[in-house]
């Protein structure tokens, strides 16, 4: 939020972009190590300065999987997982001028590196 005087305005972000939000291998130890590259990762946002944006991981037609793990990353610490039987999604926020960060349930900020997202696959389409 960028306060100018008495006025609030919502704080904008660069669009999300492979930059931003680089795609990375899961961590060592971590729930996506030894499953297989997500086939579709996208982000999803509203408007030209989006408060939100959420990283959804999507199958590919064709393809059956047993889970699905989403990871937010700083360097080598996990930020943030999510994980499920088809969908995996996290939020970040545009929290400052040009800075997205993911926060957390205690409202928590952090900044991060790259997302992860891997899929136990069991059938290819290809």
């Amino acid at each position: 939020m960028i306060i100018r005087g008495r006025q609030k305005f919502p704080a904008c972000c660069p669009v999300i972009t492979t930059a931003i939000s680089a795609r990375v291998r899961p961590l060592p130890r971590t729930t996506g190590v030894g499953l297989d590259e997500c086939s579709i990762l996208h982000h999803s946002s509203r408007g030209v300065c989006p408060q939100f944006v959420q990283l959804v991981y999507s199958r590919s037609r064709g393809t059956a999987i047993s889970q699905v793990v989403i990871q937010i990353v700083s360097g080598i610490i996990l930020v943030a997982n999510n994980m499920g039987p088809m969908v995996a999604m996290l939020t970040i926020e545009c929290v400052a001028l040009r800075r997205w960060m993911y926060r957390d349930t205690q409202q928590k900020e952090f900044e991060f590196t790259g997302v992860s997202c891997n899929q136990g696959t069991l059938t290819s389409g290809d």
